[in-house]
């Protein structure tokens, strides 16, 4: 102040200064009772003040006019708390301070008033002149000087009107006057206290009980939950001065109104009827008094304050009485109007959700009166009304028209488009979507009230710019419609309202034809059908969508209130007009003296309001305000397109590019496998080929699926026909590995002349691979003549290998026939191979055949394309079906199924888009000519063969000297491949196109993709992020359901339909046939052999088989017997490891989630809570709840424990608890739901008195059980329930009976005494701290408790977000009939949203899904160990205790999705309804419970499974054998020993039955004599119990079953380790194979010459045992290869000398050993 002011404002500084430290001499003359020097002192001082008032807003806000009370009916007070409100902090708090020392000023010269008399004329006149002063600055009235001006006014009114009677007409006005302004002022300054109060007056309003902070959750004061801790504090100090203020203001309001009432009615008694009305006119007041005859008054204008009113022109109705009011002498009536320009009941709430009267609303109020002065009663006008003009604060700020689309010149309504599957049956057209609206959205959350929609023309000429016409129509909740007439319109109108407004200025009694109005009543109607059809909670039915569109010139002026726009609309011109909106909701209110809250009853918004002016129509007299809400002015383009905004569809975005990433990174995996699949495609000649050779043969392997079937052994073959078999030949490429698993190879085999028709082939391998991948299994072989293009067929489907079948690697396989071909197993495995691999389209994209023409890369886009096909296809019919039930004559009907046109039309459409475009596709791809193929590589193969021969013509006639045309008959083949040759030549000729093609399949794929993406892109804008979710969710699950699980079975069953039915050979039906047609006839001409041709000198070629040797033969039977041990062991082996580590890995996943489920902070929360709620529970040992064992204590309790215990208190500075409202008393937790008190209670005289007692006892009352429990409904003290008393208060509720199902109880409770049923008689700990309390000591007085009650229950659940814990109790106290309490209590922390969290919660949700799928992989294991073992497998206990854990974690897992669920739904209901239900928990914490449970016993019984793991221990293996060997024995034992301690257990029970605890029921009995057995015993408690009894009783039992039977027990088993130990051939041996591991692993990593392996075994690991070939071995497979070519080359170098050489034959005797070929072959 003093840094600011000038030198004459520093002096009046400091005189205030003085004043207010009590120093100043200005004090001693006002309190000396002179009240016309006090009076004048007390003027000038407040004249000061509010100077400098005015000079320090002026100094902040550049105004002396400045007021936060709002603009007044003078030039001096506007309304700036915008302005203060923008002021810095510092300069607000410096004006803040400089304001609360003005106001203790004033409060002190307040405090005059009360020594100052109003007895007379004068008096009065320079009292109320004082208060005016003072009270002249509203902001600087405290509540003190409110209150202290206040009662002086009301003595001062009184003094006048009992003083009026002797007053004329101007000396009562003059004299009332400056009252009725300081009235008004004080009114004033103490409703802008309530949201703007001095720093004194918050001080002392925190030191009120108000200033407690209520942290009870259904407070109806701010809890501040969205301000942080900084700003709530001085938010509440301010709430709570505004509670304060706020009493203190309806007091004030309630005096001062009367008082103005009664000086209205003083002065309206000296009016003269028909006189000029009586104008009086301050700052903060508007009084117009008139007398006249009602039929003057009718129609009339009153204009006070900024508003007008309009009376009805009925005004004699409605002022009529028995007599009438408008004839005779007494039918004058008087008028009083009365403006205030701030609403004086600030405190009084409106009805109409946030259509609110401010603070600066204007309220006026009507009164009429008769000739006595008596007030006239109108309730009803009738057809008439008052049309009451409400204008607003001149410093209103009216909101700006919002441009819907600033981007654009004019708007645009995007074109529409045809909607498949809207069409009305499977031959109708499809709707069009043209939306033909710009929708505007606006939100409203009451349900009487107008609304207002202004449009505005931008660059618009009255009477110059051509006239344009916009139809506007509205609906609540959901967008309007002009296409679809199930959807519709609400309401509909047109702006202007008529064309002839283009040109000329509607009159002032007119609407704005420029705005479209909602009246009250329409809106009002609109709320209530939306109610009926939404849910309670849904906040979306508060929402207006209006729409927008310009209309041709030949509808215009065409709708009015009885003419709806046709649906659907049929015009689609586009705007030519740029426009602005604005849209606002105005109300109506009245409110009489000692109404609590305006209501909108008996008025209406009128057509006549604009921004400025709220027109209310009412029907009857009172107060009035009016009520504004602004638009947020969004816009919505239309529901079926929008703007592309990450923000608002993130699902949708985000799936895309999820999608985008995935199908990006299998782009590049599948682009390098068809690099690999180019590899596997070659045709590999066989090494052994001779070069001379011309006549070829490819041969194609298949080698089967099955885990192991693909080998590193050497496989060979020999290939027998009807003219000659071909020598020992191996298959295998010098360039890559062949004979794996799943593949297809070919090889090119090269003879010297055809073999005839083929009739068998012997395959084998020679065992050499290492470990599995020296076994084989081989599907079949197909050999094929590349020149005759017979193909011949072995089917083999058999296992080659020492361990597996029969143990053989060697097999002779005839040629398949018709019959072998058309076996069910054969075929039904090679259609689904087939279907599998290349049908399945998601499938084949890993295991696509390499032969196929349809790439990887290709598949992999015929997916991606598919998918998006998918998803627009179910976007395109999303919601469309709804659950309305057609009519039946819509379809047929069959059973439940019904089947309709359109579902026929949705089907067929649905799989036309997305099905048509993708068959198209594939099989463009699949006819389409590689450039890069089989053909190629084929080619390739047979040029390398012939090495570039020259193939010239002379050749040519050389070779085909040696062929001759022979008859058709010249050879028979089987009929078999007689049949499979004319079934080839049947085959109709495939289609194909040439490789280019391939460029426009790839187009089409493009271009489909794109389209699918982007019209699926759109659909999801549409949809919403919140619906775009569900369908997402939907769509993937149902996708990867049909993709996983409905497509692969039916393959199987359309390949099980083929074995059976159609018995079609897939194999005859592979692609590349039609390609080898050109390269086989280049073949054929080569070779001088045509189709039709045979070989001649069948007899030569028969003279040759003879030289047919087999130089390589299958390993002999010594060495596959050794193989198949040795290979038996390490399959075993490998079975145990992996057995072992995917246990091991099972294991610790069900540790980690079983674990995860069980927080470490549980326990710590458990103790918390006891602590929290049973603060003495650890002071005394004992049973039951300390300190508890009578009603007293528990109502003592209840008071002192458990309700501060759920109510967070001050902190330990006194300061408010913010922000902690629904919290627990420890500030941690939040209470979910309010907790709850039930009794249970028993029938009275359910049991009967014995005659020799009843003079003494009057009735009875048992214990309790089901069927005597009380169930009536009672009134308060257990008084018969009477309907006509009720009350809602918790604690008169509390006698009425709530049902279990009601509450949602679990069922049955078992306490500690009974077994009690659900229900009971509830109290609900609602409200705060204090009323609980008081509700409390009421239910105590109304006697809840008496002799019937036997059991209450407290149940209550919180959630602690820092540990992301619930706790969950439960406290019991049992009243049973011996008297006294005993109470028992169950806290349980349970972790229910283990799904939330941080990353590592993300963590333990993977290894739940990697559990998840471990189980299932042992399921599958188990299932087919139970189909190899059958009944032998459940006689296993290990296989029992396997079945245990996997059925155990499928419930558990059961359990848990059941415990989320259940716990999402209460989450859901808490959020719902903001906690203010009672939520149980204790059932959700039930199954939590027994997960628990369960797991742990899983967890116990799969660590036990540890001991059958650690079997091949010797040692652990004899603890085993000792269990086994003494079981019978001890069965017979644990009879005898449960004999006689049963014995015991019922001699203790008996004796100690009424003496101890411990012994007081059955099962305590036995827990103590196990603990007795165990060591842990109380003698002492024995002894002083039973003297004698005791010690005998606990002699005999230490001696006969501790001393006897337990050492029986050991004796037992040493008894049978003795045996084991003795008998060696009684253990199992399975150690053995843990040697041959450590032998393995030695082997493995090079020691098996180390010193360790002689130490372990006594001898190196080198013997031939673990050789990969014996020397023998090896012989056999070089060395006879190499002898063939030495004979071979000797047989044509030197015994064919020429051509006419005769051939020179070897006579060679039968060669056994390799030793002898090599002598042969020296000689």
């Amino acid at each position: 102040c003093q840094s600011r002011l000038a030198a004459t404002r520093r002096a009046s500084c400091k005189k205030l200064q003085k004043i207010i430290r009590g120093s100043s001499s200005i004090l001693k003359t006002v309190h000396k009772g002179n009240l016309k020097e006090t009076s004048q002192l007390v003027q000038g001082l407040a004249a000061m003040i509010v100077s400098l008032s005015r000079n320090s807003i002026s100094s902040l806000t550049g105004s002396e006019s400045v007021t936060t009370a709002g603009s007044g009916y003078d030039e001096i007070s506007l309304n700036g708390i915008t302005k203060l409100k923008s002021l810095s902090q510092k300069e607000k708090d410096a004006y803040e301070r400089s304001r609360d020392e003005r106001a203790q000023v004033l409060a002190m010269l307040s405090e005059t008033f009360a020594t100052m008399t109003c007895a007379n004329y004068e008096q009065i006149r320079l009292v109320s002149n004082t208060i005016q002063v003072v009270s002249t600055d509203a902001d600087d009235l405290s509540r003190t000087t409110q209150i202290n001006c206040k009662n002086k006014l009301v003595e001062v009114a009184d003094a006048v009107v009992g003083l009026s009677g002797s007053l004329s007409k101007e000396r009562l006005t003059e004299l009332s006057m400056p009252v009725l302004a300081t009235l008004s002022q004080i009114i004033t300054a103490s409703n802008v206290h309530v949201s703007h109060g001095t720093l004194t007056d918050k001080r002392s309003s925190m030191a009120t009980p108000f200033g407690d902070y209520d942290t009870d959750w259904e407070s109806s004061r701010d809890g501040f939950a969205n301000k942080p801790l900084s700003q709530a504090s001085s938010a509440f100090v301010d709430e709570t001065n505004g509670v304060v203020q706020t009493q203190v203001s309806t007091e004030v309001t309630s005096s001062c109104m009367s008082s103005i009432t009664k000086l209205t009615k003083s002065m309206t008694s000296k009016l003269v009827m028909n006189d000029k009305p009586m104008n009086i006119k301050s700052s903060q007041l508007s009084l117009v008094l008139q007398k006249s005859e009602p039929a003057s008054l009718s129609g009339s204008l009153v204009r006070t304050g900024r508003s007008r009113v309009t009376l009805p022109t009925n005004m004699c109705s409605v002022t009529g009485g028995p007599e009438g009011r408008c004839t005779g002498a007494r039918s004058s009536v008087s008028l009083t109007a009365m403006a205030t320009p701030t609403n004086p009941y600030v405190s009084a709430a409106t009805n109409n959700g946030d259509c609110s009267v401010s603070t600066t609303s204007e309220v006026v109020t009507l009164n009429l009166s008769d000739e006595n002065g008596t007030e006239i009663s109108v309730t009803d006008t009738g057809s008439s009304f008052f049309d009451i003009f409400l204008r607003k604060d001149p410093t209103f700020e009216e909101p700006n028209y919002i441009d819907p689309n600033p981007m654009q010149p004019i708007p645009r309504i995007p074109e529409g488009i045809e909607i498949p599957g809207t069409a009305d049956g499977p031959f109708g057209k499809n709707r069009i979507a043209e939306q033909k609206l710009i929708l505007h959205e606006f939100q409203l959350t009451g349900s009487d009230q107008s609304v207002h929609f202004q449009l505005r023309f931008e660059n618009f000429t009255l009477g110059v710019t051509p006239c344009r016409q916009f139809l506007v129509v509205g609906r609540l909740w959901k967008p309007p419609s002009l296409t679809d007439a199930s959807e519709g319109f609400d309401w509909w109108g047109m702006i202007p309202s008529h064309t002839r407004f283009c040109n000329e200025t509607p009159g002032p009694n007119d609407p704005d034809p420029f705005t479209f109005f909602v009246t009250n009543a329409e809106y009002k109607e609109a709320k209530a059908r939306v109610k009926k059809s939404a849910s309670d909670w849904d906040r979306s039915i508060d929402k207006l969508k209006f729409g927008v569109r310009e209309m041709s010139q030949a509808e215009w002026n065409r709708y009015g209130p009885l003419t709806r726009p046709s649906i659907p609309y049929e015009y689609t011109n586009q705007f030519s007009i740029k426009y602005t909106v604005r849209i606002f909701s105005a109300s109506c209110y009245a409110i009489k003296p000692g109404q609590p809250s305006w209501n909108t009853g008996g008025c209406t918004v009128g057509p006549l309001t604009t921004v400025r002016v709220t027109h209310c129509q009412c029907t009857h007299l009172t107060s009035f305000a009016g009520g504004w809400v602004e638009s947020p002015n969004t816009i919505d383009w239309n529901y079926v397109f929008s703007n592309f905004d990450f923000t608002k569809n993130p699902t949708l975005f985000v799936t895309e590019i999820v999608i985008a990433v995935i199908f990006i990174a299998v782009f590049v995996w599948a682009r390098r496998s068809d690099k690999k699949d180019l590899e596997k495609l070659g045709v590999a000649p066989l090494p052994d080929n001779n070069p001379d050779h011309k006549y070829l043969y490819e041969i194609v392997v298949s080698t089967g699926m099955r885990r192991g079937a693909g080998t590193d052994s050497k496989v060979f073959f020999i290939l027998s026909g009807e003219r000659d078999e071909t020598d020992t030949r191996h298959l295998m490429d010098r360039s890559r590995k062949v004979l794996q698993r799943g593949c297809v190879d070919r090889f090119l085999l090269a003879v010297e002349r055809p073999l005839g028709s083929l009739n068998f082939l012997r395959l084998w391998h020679d065992n050499s691979g290492e470990g599995s991948a020296a076994s084989w299994y081989c599907n079949y072989v197909s050999i094929i003549d590349l020149q005759t293009r017979r193909r011949y067929h072995f089917v083999v489907n058999r296992w080659m290998a020492v361990e597996e079948d029969d143990g053989a690697v060697d097999r002779v396989v005839p040629v398949a026939g018709n019959q072998e071909l058309g076996d069910f197993s054969y075929l039904f495995s090679m259609d689904t191979k087939k279907r599998l691999t290349d049908g399945h389209l998601w499938l084949s994209v890993m295991a696509r055949p390499p032969e196929s023409r349809f790439t990887r890369v290709e598949r992999v886009a015929c997916c991606l394309m598919l998918l998006f096909l998918s998803m627009v296809t179910t976007c395109m019919f999303y919601q469309r079906e709804g659950p309305s039930k057609p009519a039946a004559s819509d379809g047929l009907t069959i059973g439940p199924f019904l089947l309709t046109p359109r579902m026929i039309y949705v089907g067929v459409v649905t799989n036309l888009i997305s099905f048509l475009p993708l068959f198209v596709v594939m099989e463009l791809f699949r006819r389409s000519k590689l450039r890069v193929g089989y053909i190629n590589q084929l080619k390739k193969a047979i040029n390398d063969h012939f090495d570039g021969a020259d193939w010239g013509k002379e050749s040519q006639q050389g070779d085909r000297a040696k062929y001759a045309e022979s008859p058709a008959a010249a050879v028979n083949p089987p009929a078999s491949v007689r049949q499979v040759d004319v079934e080839e030549k049947k085959l109709p000729k495939q289609v194909r196109f040439p490789w280019w093609v391939r460029i426009i399949a790839w187009s089409i794929l493009v271009i489909g993709t794109a389209v699918s993406a982007l019209f699926t892109t759109f659909y999801g804008i549409q949809f919403g992020d919140e619906t775009c979710k569900k369908w997402i969710s939907s769509l993937f699950i149902s996708f990867f359901s049909s993709v996983m699980l409905s497509q692969p079975l039916k393959v199987l069953m359309m390949a099980a339909f083929m074995a059976l039915l159609c018995k079609k050979n897939s194999v005859d039906e592979e692609e590349f046939l039609d390609d080898e047609e050109e390269v086989l006839n280049e073949l054929g001409q080569r070779n001088g052999l045509q189709m039709d041709e045979e070989w001649l000198h069948e007899d030569d070629l028969e003279g040759q088989r003879g030289q047919c040797r087999s130089g390589i033969q299958p390993p002999s039977g010594e060495l596959l017997e050794r193989a198949r041990e040795r290979r038996l062991k390490e399959k075993k082996m490998f079975d145990i490891l992996r057995e072992i580590s995917f246990y091991m890995l099972f294991y610790f996943l069900l540790l980690f989630v079983t674990f995860a489920f069980r927080d470490p902070n549980a326990y710590v929360l458990k103790e918390q809570m006891e602590r929290l709620l049973l603060p003495d529970l650890g002071m005394t040992s004992g049973e039951g709840i300390p300190g508890i064992s009578t009603e007293e204590e528990f109502w003592n309790w209840m008071q002192t424990k458990f309700m501060p215990g759920i109510r967070a208190g001050p902190w330990y500075n006194n300061d408010p608890p913010l922000l902690q409202r629904g919290f627990t008393g420890d500030r941690v937790a939040r209470l979910v739901g309010y907790a709850i008190m039930r009794q249970k209670r028993v029938r009275m005289d359910t049991c009967s008195v014995l005659p020799s007692v009843r003079y003494l006892v009057g009735h009875c009352v048992e214990s309790y059980s089901f069927s005597a429990e009380e169930k009536s409904d009672f009134s308060p003290k257990w008084q018969a329930y009477d309907p006509n008393k009720t009350s809602s208060k918790p604690q008169y509720e509390a006698f009425k009976f709530t049902s279990g199902s009601a509450l949602k109880n679990m069922g049955p409770y078992m306490a500690r005494q009974y077994t009690y049923a659900s229900g009971g008689y509830v109290f609900q700990f609602r409200g705060s701290l204090s009323a609980m309390q008081a509700n409390i000591n009421e239910l105590k007085t109304l006697q809840w408790l008496d002799r019937q009650t036997r059991a209450v229950f407290i149940d209550l659940a919180f959630y602690n977000p820092n540990v992301n814990l619930f706790g969950i109790g439960t406290i019991v106290f049992e009243l049973s009939g011996t008297g006294g309490m005993v109470g028992i209590y169950r806290f349980q922390a349970a972790n229910l949203l283990s799904f939330l969290g941080s990353g590592l919660k993300s963590f333990e949700i993977a290894c739940q899904v990697l559990f998840c799928l471990m189980l299932l992989g042992m399921i599958i294991k188990e299932l087919r160990n139970i189909y190899k073992q059958r009944k032998a497998y459940f006689w296993s206990i290990w296989n029992l205790a396997e079945l245990f854990i996997l059925f155990g974690s499928v419930l558990s897992i059961a359990a848990y999705a059941y415990v989320i669920y259940e716990t999402s739904k209460l989450t859901e209901e808490f959020s719902k309804y903001g906690g203010n239900v009672y939520l149980n928990f204790q059932y959700v914490a039930f199954w939590n419970e027994y997960l628990t449970y369960f797991t742990a016993f899983i967890v116990f019984v799969s660590t036990l499974k540890f001991i059958r793991l650690l079997r091949f221990n010797k040692r652990m293996g004899m603890m085993g054998d000792v269990v086994r060997i003494a079981a019978k024995d001890i069965r017979q034992f644990f009879i005898m020993f449960f004999i006689m301690f049963c014995a015991f257990v019922q001699t203790f029970h008996l004796i100690f039955l009424q003496r101890l605890y411990g012994y007081s029921t059955f099962l305590y009995t036995m827990e103590q004599l196990m603990q007795i057995a165990l060591g842990k015993f109380k003698f002492l408690e024995l002894y002083e119990s039973e003297p004698i009894l005791g010690p005998l009783i606990f002699a005999m039992y230490a001696i006969f079953v501790i001393f006897i039977l337990l050492n029986m027990f050991v004796s037992i088993l040493n008894e049978a380790f003795a045996k084991v130990k003795d008998d060696v051939e009684k253990q199992e041996n399975e150690h053995e194979m843990v040697d041959f591991m450590v032998q393995k692993a030695m082997m493995f990593v090079g020691l098996g010459q180390s010193r360790a392996a002689r130490a372990y075994f006594g001898h190196n690991l080198a013997s031939t045992d673990y050789r990969n070939q014996s020397l023998d071995e090896q012989l056999n497979v070089t060395l006879p290869s190499r002898v063939d070519k030495l004979l071979a080359f000797i047989n044509k170098t030197y015994l064919r000398g020429g051509p006419k050489a005769k051939p020179y034959k070897v006579e060679a005797p039968e060669l056994e050993e390799p030793q002898q070929k090599v002598k042969v072959a020296a000689e």
